[in-house]
């Protein structure tokens, strides 16, 4: 991903979710221009983002930076600092934490909340449920117990939605009819 051909980063090619203890707008999700499916994560630390693969890089530390940056119109982009990432773009979509439309379904419980269901490969049958957190504005997996791994649906720029897990889940795929209809 090359930043130079786009030195502010608009907000259709972000996402911002909370980290594992449910922190809002704290893990950053920016995606390639030509493949949606590819980005790169930062956390938060302190008034910036950095590149979590960066840090983590065998060859050493790199801190790779973005900010966070409102105009006076209230639009929200991110501007990179000159530093070039050490590691390589993300496949988010094999790692399992990318999922389109056709791998997940909505719907609404008896206590009027939204559900999606996304579902475990092919297999209908397999699946992970989220219910809407109001608090945080985000859907939480109903089995990853102890850690907030939560999730979006979000648009791309032809209005194609996705949903967008912060990490992967601990816990493993149950059957659909393992989960009470109203959950």
């Amino acid at each position: 991903m090359d930043y130079e051909e786009l030195p502010k980063i608009p907000s259709s090619r972000f996402e911002l979710l909370p980290n594992l203890w449910g922190t809002p707008n704290s893990r950053l999700f920016i995606f390639d221009v030509k493949n949606p499916n590819l980005c790169y994560e930062f956390s938060k630390h302190g008034q910036n983002f950095e590149c979590r693969k960066c840090l983590e890089h065998p060859n050493g530390k790199k801190y790779t930076r973005a900010n966070l940056i409102k105009n006076d119109a209230g639009e929200s982009f991110i501007e990179m600092d000159e530093t070039q990432h050490v590691c390589k773009v993300q496949d988010f979509k094999a790692s399992k934490r990318l999922f389109t439309t056709d791998q997940f379904e909505k719907s609404i419980n008896s206590k009027e909340k939204e559900i999606i269901t996304v579902f475990n490969g092919k297999n209908k049958n397999l699946c992970y449920k989220f219910s809407y957190d109001d608090k945080l504005q985000v859907f939480r997996c109903l089995q990853c117990k102890g850690k907030h791994i939560t999730a979006k649906v979000c648009k791309r720029k032809n209005d194609e939605e996705y949903f967008l897990l912060n990490y992967e889940h601990c816990c493993k795929a149950m059957a659909r009819n393992f989960y009470a209809k109203n959950c």
